[in-house]
């Protein structure tokens, strides 16, 4: 797998779109729309240009992340582009509760905690993030919360990717949701 490093920025954005329970559209404040991937995490699939097939709560990740981030504000850190020329990014939700201090939630270890998403390996990860992510995934399991929960064997994203391959000459599918 080849990425490219980018400039590593802070930008704060609107959640426009969500494609599954790892990847999401985001206006930044100059303008810019970019699709993003979440660094850490790997969710269920739901059919696109490249995958055939919904994976076993690929939709419900996805609808889930839906209610949480479309419409909101995130602090995006850039990282990386992965081999589909995605950033690969921290993502952040910004909340402000009236008289209340700004919260900061890392969206991808509330997917982790929740079941909804598998913690991802990822090029150069410091070793106390890569603990905590296993950590939050253990957690999740041990309580079967959300993908967890359902019965049948758990295949990672990858291994479904790999099973149902989709190669189409014309994108099928633009923006999503």
């Amino acid at each position: 797998m080849k990425y490219k490093i980018i400039p590593n920025e802070t930008k704060l954005g609107i959640v426009k779109a969500v494609h599954d329970g790892d990847s999401i559209k985001i206006q930044f404040e100059d303008g810019e729309v970019s699709w993003v991937r979440l660094y850490g995490c790997d969710a269920p699939e739901v059919i696109s240009n490249h995958v055939g097939a919904n994976q076993p709560y690929g939709k419900e990740s996805g609808n889930e992340l839906r209610k949480l981030v479309k419409g909101q504000k995130v602090e995006v850190q850039t990282l990386f582009r992965d081999q589909y020329q995605r950033m690969v990014c921290n993502v952040f939700l910004l909340k402000e509760e009236l008289g209340q201090d700004l919260q900061k939630i890392d969206i991808c270890k509330n997917l982790i905690t929740n079941g909804l998403a598998w913690w991802l390996d990822e090029p150069k990860m410091n070793p106390e993030l890569r603990a905590e992510f296993k950590s939050l995934q253990e957690y999740a399991k041990g309580n079967m919360l959300g993908l967890w929960g359902i019965e049948g064997r758990k295949l990672r994203p990858s291994t479904w990717r790999s099973r149902n391959r989709r190669f189409l000459m014309e994108k099928e599918f633009e923006d999503l949701w």
